[in-house]
């Protein structure tokens, strides 16, 4: 090859580098330009900013460094948005495609949650609780695969919630409650194994919980109480051994509590009061050696009163009242030193009460 064809060749390579070079910064330049008019777009959207938390939000010093922003250090792309507490309030949300946290708690937000969310397909966590906003969730946001905890709690949001959220296959902690949702808790719902805390209590949810409740076995905590919930308390949730917290009183649910209940040996708190519950009392629940808050007043449970419930030493508090229940109160129960609350009245009940009992009246 001679040097003037070599030179040809290395002069096309160079320019060829240098074009996609300029091209990928002119990229990069222009994506950060859409990322700050998109800031500067979400502070005109602003109708109140009592703090001036915004006032800072200007030309005179660098994006990255604005109250409540966090920049990419290699790129200066924006990855995380977080305003919480600062009596905010705004009519539409920012577009910033690589943003990966996005915290808008406790301010004064309002209006739909935009459609375009669904877009952020890097974001791992979205909290828009404790504001004014309402509408529906948008089905976009099921798109959102890389969504590790979603946040949507005390607002004004109603409709169902959508059937694709099982898409969310990395969701970890759903957080809907104190809204006005309506409907059955969605199918796909049940495929999320690694959901660890849901919160879907003060709604109108209705239907049935299904058995499949049990393939969620990391769940820690399940807050369905105030709603509509119908059925069976299904005895899959047996499987859910990490669970600490079930809450689901206040409801419609019928039947028995399930006997699988023992196998939750981490639960600490179980509510299933105000319910139509017609079963009697499980002896399997003395395998919750950690339970402090037994609550399942308010149903129409009968037979005797465990006399195992006094080998519960963690009891705190123990809330039998308005059932059905016969028999004596077993005296085991004043083995728990630790119980500071017992309610036994509006049953059938006879025979003495236990003289550590009567001590204390």
């Amino acid at each position: 090859m001679s040097s003037q064809n070599t030179c040809f060749f290395l002069t096309t390579y160079v320019l060829l580098v240098f074009s996609a070079t300029q091209t990928t910064v002119l990229l990069a330049y222009t994506d950060l330009q859409t990322e700050v008019a998109a800031l500067n777009a979400f502070k005109k959207a602003i109708t109140s900013d009592p703090l001036g938390l915004l006032s800072g939000w200007n030309g005179s010093s660098h994006h990255c460094n604005w109250t409540g922003i966090t920049c990419d250090p290699t790129t200066n792309n924006i990855v995380a948005i977080s305003l919480i507490d600062q009596r905010l309030s705004f009519n539409e949300l920012v577009n910033c495609y690589h943003l990966v946290e996005l915290t808008l708690f406790n301010n004064s937000f309002s209006g739909i949650i935009p459609p375009q969310l669904g877009k952020l397909q890097k974001l791992t966590s979205l909290d828009l609780g404790n504001n004014f906003v309402n509408g529906t969730i948008p089905d976009s946001i099921t798109r959102c695969i890389s969504l590790g905890a979603l946040g949507l709690n005390n607002n004004y949001l109603t409709g169902k919630i959508p059937s694709n959220i099982g898409n969310l296959v990395s969701l970890k902690v759903f957080l809907g409650y104190t809204n006005e949702f309506y409907g059955p808790i969605p199918k796909s719902i049940w495929r999320l194994t690694a959901l660890r805390f849901l919160d879907l209590s003060q709604n109108q949810l209705s239907g049935k919980i299904p058995a499949e409740i049990g393939n969620l076995k990391s769940l820690e905590t399940i807050q369905l109480f105030e709603n509509s919930f119908s059925g069976e308390i299904p005895s899959g949730i047996g499987q859910c051994r990490n669970l600490t917290l079930l809450n689901m009183y206040s409801n419609n649910f019928v039947g028995r509590i399930p006997a699988e209940l023992g196998n939750l040996v981490n639960l600490q708190q179980l509510r299933l009061y105000r319910n139509n519950l017609t079963s009697i009392i499980p002896k399997s629940l003395v395998n919750c050696k950690l339970l402090t808050h037994l609550e399942i007043s308010m149903n129409q449970l009968s037979g005797k009163i465990p006399s195992e419930i006094g080998s519960l030493q963690s009891l705190e508090m123990l809330m039998l009242h308005s059932n059905n229940f016969s028999g004596s109160i077993p005296s085991s129960l004043t083995n728990l030193k630790n119980l500071t609350y017992f309610s036994a009245s509006f049953n059938f009940l006879t025979g003495e009460i236990p003289s550590d009992y009567r001590e204390a009246l």
